[in-house]
């Protein structure tokens, strides 16, 4: 029998995707349709293409993708995340799915929105009729799944496809040199973007209470800023200049952007990894550094604005789950961990023994993946 044909169309193939989306071209007769990416895409083996849009940077209409579906003749297709930013490219793929009854699904990684704007308030009623005629909507964790839930979404039709990067698996077994230069510190780590959703000013005025009392503290912070998003360089001055204000610049250390293997040496170096965002239109979907620092045996402290941690982090045993946008309980959580040598160790054995359980694992997430697709 002819194998179905896949049009999977996306806006990015992320570091993150890239051995997800080898694997599933392994498995299924599939094509990735990309409509934000204009260069070759390193280390991606599978069929795809990028199209070009009409537009100013992302903000981008795809008028070509029907003329796609037309000479693909695909058996199924899979939308682009709801978004407002793809709501016109969603739209045309939606709108010729019901014309043809060809089968499509979604994938989800949003949960909560705190407060809408004026964008999700006009394409809200368009993506619940979307959702609601996908044959399923693919979600990131227990967060999107009850997100969907509560928009009438019936429950066989989701399928829970953990968003745990693929790469970490190989973290398990690793051996790694720590960085010298922290080896007597009590190292705090933040990993990420630096723009407002990722809450690292909390994390820095936590910090500064913290270094009060613990005189051998540091906060290493990785990443820049989003120049993807318009304003996104003004919050990385911003976190700068706050750390001088605060007189921390001796104990907070900014290292910019950095390559992923330079990365996993500040992870088996640091004592707790901490993942402060908060909620601005909406709350992060998920969060990579979590599972990330789990791989390496570390504790975990997030947020309640952040989607891993209802399914990665288990109060009291691999971290803390704190309210979002305070200081004060971040404080206490690090402190925690920092001023108890057993619990810190004894919390990154569950950080570990967690991240291996079997409905975390590649294999089970692909299954996942294939189900939603076919």
């Amino acid at each position: 029998m002819k194998q179905k044909r896949i049009l999977f169309f996306t806006n990015q193939a992320p570091h993150y995707r890239i051995l997800l989306f080898n694997e599933l071209s392994k498995r299924l007769n599939i094509k990735f349709i990309f409509t934000h990416e204009n260069k070759k895409i390193k280390g991606l083996k599978a069929n795809y293409n990028s199209v070009k849009g009409i537009g100013y940077k992302k903000y981008k209409i795809h008028l070509n993708l029907i003329k796609i579906i037309k000479k693909e003749k695909p058996s199924k297709i899979i939308l682009i995340a709801p978004d407002p930013l793809y709501l016109i490219d969603n739209l045309l793929l939606y709108r010729y799915c019901k014309k043809h009854n060809l089968p499509y699904s979604i994938v989800v990684g949003r949960w909560k929105y705190k407060k809408k704007d004026l964008k999700q308030k006009i394409t809200e009623p368009f993506y619940s009729n979307i959702l609601k005629d996908a044959n399923f909507c693919i979600a990131y964790g227990t967060r999107s799944e009850k997100w969907l839930l509560k928009k009438g979404i019936k429950k066989e039709k989701i399928i829970k496809a953990y968003n745990i990067n693929p790469s970490i698996y190989e973290n398990f077994n690793k051996e790694i040199k720590k960085i010298s230069k922290l080896k007597n510190k009590k190292t705090i780590l933040y990993v990420g973007r630096l723009i407002k959703r990722k809450g690292v000013d909390y994390l820095i005025r936590a910090f500064k209470i913290i270094s009060e009392k613990i005189d051998n503290a540091v906060l290493i912070i990785i990443g820049g800023g989003d120049f993807y998003k318009l304003g996104a360089k003004s919050e990385e001055s911003y976190l700068k200049k706050l750390v001088k204000n605060l007189g921390l610049k001796n104990k907070v250390i900014f290292t910019g952007q950095l390559s992923p293997e330079r990365i996993k040496k500040y992870y088996i170096s640091c004592d707790v990894c901490v993942f402060p965002s908060i909620t601005t239109n909406m709350g992060e979907p998920w969060g990579h550094v979590v599972e990330e620092a789990m791989s390496f045996g570390k504790p975990v402290i997030v947020t309640n604005a952040v989607g891993a941690g209802e399914d990665l982090i288990q109060k009291n045993k691999n971290g803390f789950i704190v309210p979002e946008k305070n200081p004060t309980e971040l404080k206490k959580a690090i402190e925690k961990i920092l001023n108890n040598k057993k619990l810190k160790q004894k919390m990154g054995k569950e950080s570990l023994k967690i991240i291996k359980q079997k409905k975390f694992s590649f294999q089970e997430i692909v299954k996942k993946w294939e189900k939603g697709l076919k």
